[in-house]
């Protein structure tokens, strides 16, 4: 899908809505996409891109991302 090619490895809610907005049902696209393992959820409202996408994410951003600010040691 091209739309999430352009999106970065990590990236929150609404991003992804604004990557699907041309769809009619863009929520169930995304249910859709955590089913088909084409995205991964983190937590509530941040994703990573699934393994077929082959972009690697940083831990440090997730870390930031999930609970910022924040450092790992």
């Amino acid at each position: 899908m091209k739309n999430l090619i352009q999106l970065p490895a990590e990236f929150d809610y609404n991003l992804l809505l604004h990557a699907l907005r041309d769809y009619k049902k863009p929520r169930d696209k995304i249910r859709g996409l955590i089913k088909d393992k084409d995205i991964i959820r983190i937590k509530k409202g941040l994703y990573v891109l699934g393994r077929e996408y082959n972009k690697p994410y940083s831990k440090f951003v997730l870390a930031n991302l999930i609970y910022g600010p924040s450092y790992i040691t």
